[in-house]
């Protein structure tokens, strides 16, 4: 899988990693997280109790009054870039600014550090909450938690030489290297995390709501 999982209540770095937990597969039937909607949240189709993965679409569609799909997020292939405001007295704050890149078919993260990071993705805009459970499988955080109460990741998605793509489709129970079950109509609704391998570094987050990871005491980037 070439995957790090991080359990990261703090920002004690990465304070635990370990091979991802796969759940039990029995052969009656499939332990694929019970969401039942396509259109919204992490949807999977479940037909007589097996779960259509090709359905797979993550992320929170709002629809318009005709039923058609409302694009959430900057057009494909646009780049937005994300850098450090100055502090209260004005002075620049010395940190590398982000560059993501919602491409036709993979999501390009590059930083203009060339170091080593670790990125995380949550869902936590659009219409997901409550009844529609956010995608937070790869946030490199928390983890996804299904209405089964399977745990998913969390996955953590590595950065080299500052920077990582992502091809999109990735299956959310084997999410493998280089793929992402994230799709570009959801870039609007992602808070991203980054984590520096240089602990002598700081974390940074940004996107949708950066409160999201305020517990880990990251520096919020601003577009």
């Amino acid at each position: 899988m070439g995957y790090t999982f991080a359990v990261a209540a703090d920002l004690g770095m990465l304070s635990s990693v370990a091979k991802p937990v796969r759940p039990d597969r029995s052969p009656g039937g499939s332990m694929r997280p019970n969401i039942t909607s396509i259109e919204m949240g992490v949807g999977a189709l479940r037909l007589g109790g097996v779960v259509s993965m090709s359905l797979l679409c993550v992320g929170c569609v709002i629809m318009d009054e005709d039923g058609d799909k409302e694009v959430a997020g900057p057009p494909q292939s646009e780049t937005v870039t994300w850098s450090p405001e100055p502090d209260d007295t004005g002075t620049e704050v010395s940190l590398p600014s982000v560059s993501v890149t919602w491409g036709d078919s993979a999501l390009r993260v590059e930083l203009t550090d060339p170091g080593s990071w670790q990125l995380g993705m949550a869902e936590t805009g659009g219409s997901c909450g409550g009844a529609v459970s956010c995608w937070t499988g790869e946030d490199c955080f928390r983890g996804f938690t299904s209405s089964e109460g399977t745990a998913v990741g969390p996955y953590c998605h590595g950065l080299e030489d500052g920077l990582t793509e992502l091809k999109y489709g990735g299956d959310i129970y084997d999410l493998e290297e280089g793929m992402t079950a994230f799709q570009p109509d959801f870039s609007g609704t992602v808070t991203y995390l980054l984590i520096p391998s240089d602990d002598t570094q700081q974390c940074l987050s940004f996107g949708d709501d950066p409160s999201y990871f305020s517990s880990l005491g990251c520096q919020d980037l601003a577009p």
